[in-house]
């Protein structure tokens, strides 16, 4: 049975640029990706990036003013970090049938973060979706150039999903595809060096790399989840076709 509805994705998108932060490559190496810190947890163990960081967002009064409306709402600050030594096109893998490959840094497709779900493993809950809940999200790369930026969704989209089909953020990414096709200017990209502000309707996803580098990424989010305190062994990356 065909069980779809529509549901509006919202943006909502702040920028908040802070003083140039200057790291060597050396620097970007040693930094230890963090996994659900929390405040307090992270200031007493972060390595320096992080350390910076965090100190510019606790200086932001956007952000300490976010912390009791969220508080009263069960959601709390939670940061993750993590480091990645990216490649651009002129280096790009190729798969087993021959097809170019682009790498990302984070989830290639467009989504939106934090949305509870009724239970672990289930789909998430889009009657969720407009609750005002913010993310904090804070980029550097180890160049010049940036390295993998972070892409937004900067119009409100009506999209169309069923959600007996499952998969729902693959429905998202499809339709939001279709969308940027016919026009390119909805997808801005968040700027390394400054904080990006935006809320749980704002559908997001990550940029192939387009230049050699290492980049760092921070995100401080709201959630309903508790916190882990832990350091990451290891990092991903996702490799997917070229103009997927």
């Amino acid at each position: 049975m065909n069980n779809t509805e529509q549901y509006r994705f919202a943006p909502n998108i702040t920028n908040y640029p802070v003083a140039k932060m200057d790291f060597d490559e050396g620097d970007f190496v040693k930094e230890r990706a963090i996994y659900g810190g929390t405040l307090g947890w992270t200031q007493q163990n972060a390595d320096p990036i992080t350390q910076a960081v965090l100190k510019e967002l606790l200086r932001l009064q956007r952000f300490n003013d976010d912390i009791e409306p969220h508080a009263m709402r069960g959601y709390h600050p939670v940061i993750d970090t993590r480091v990645t030594m990216m490649i651009n096109e002129n280096f790009a893998p190729v798969d087993l049938m021959g097809e170019e490959l682009e790498m990302y840094q984070a989830i290639a497709g467009w989504h939106c973060d934090g949305v509870p779900r009724k239970q672990h493993g289930c789909q998430p809950d889009l009657d969720k979706l407009g609750e005002p809940v913010k993310h904090y999200i804070f980029s550097l790369s180890s160049t010049d150039e940036q390295v993998s930026p972070t892409g937004l969704i900067n119009t409100e989209l009506a999209l169309d999903i069923d959600v007996d089909k499952g998969m729902i953020w693959d429905q998202v990414n499809k339709q939001v595809q279709a969308a940027e096709k016919l026009n390119p200017s909805i997808h801005t990209k968040a700027a390394d060096n400054e904080f990006t502000r935006f809320s749980r309707e704002t559908i997001h996803c990550s940029n192939p790399s387009t230049v050699r580098g290492f980049r760092y990424f921070f995100r401080c989010s709201f959630y309903h989840m508790p916190a882990m305190n832990q350091f990451r062994a290891n990092n991903n990356v996702y490799l997917v076709p070229k103009g997927w």
